[in-house]
């Protein structure tokens, strides 16, 4: 069985990859735009996965890691999480993640963000693996993890999606 750390160690590695495919300003002028950040929120993923052992934890876990790999680079204002909740509880909409983009543009114009991020996780699976004689303490054992997320990004303005992609991972533990 894998721990916390091995499972944050594999979101991780997913939300590097999405962030790394997140497009940049292309000119100068863009780059003095981007020094007013973007206002971003993020909702909860859903798990459209068959794992289900962590429940709705998955989907707020892939959620915290995109937030926290985020506001790493600098570029965006994100909303607290808090916030975002008590909107989701005052529209009745739960935990769920299930939110078209239309619902979302509502939302964002509530929070006052420019972006609502959105997405859902796709496939998640651990396999672990091992062999050797355990009783002469020659026993060895490694986890591969492997997931896909896809993602989207909604205008608060328009209820357009603007961005849409898909990102894969797999580690190796152990």
């Amino acid at each position: 069985m894998t721990t916390l750390i091995q499972r944050c160690e594999i979101l991780v590695g997913i939300a590097v990859i999405l962030v790394a495919s997140w497009p940049l300003p292309a000119t100068a002028e863009e780059e003095r735009q981007d020094q007013d950040r973007i206002r971003v929120a993020v909702m909860n993923f859903e798990n459209n996965s068959s794992w289900n052992f962590w429940g709705d934890g998955l989907g707020y876990a892939a959620a915290d890691e995109l937030v926290t790999q985020l506001f790493g680079t600098g570029k965006f204002s994100l909303i607290e999480r808090s916030q975002l909740e008590a909107i989701l509880a005052e529209q009745n909409l739960g935990q769920s993640g299930r939110v078209n983009s239309a619902k979302a543009a509502e939302i964002g114009r509530l929070l006052g963000v420019q972006i609502i991020l959105t997405g859902s996780i796709t496939k998640f699976s651990i396999d672990t693996k091992g062999g050797g004689i355990r009783r002469l303490g020659l026993a060895a054992e490694y986890s591969e993890a492997e997931s896909n997320l896809d993602i989207r990004l909604v205008d608060t303005n328009t209820a357009e999606i603007v961005f849409a992609t898909d990102g894969e991972g797999m580690v190796r533990l152990g």
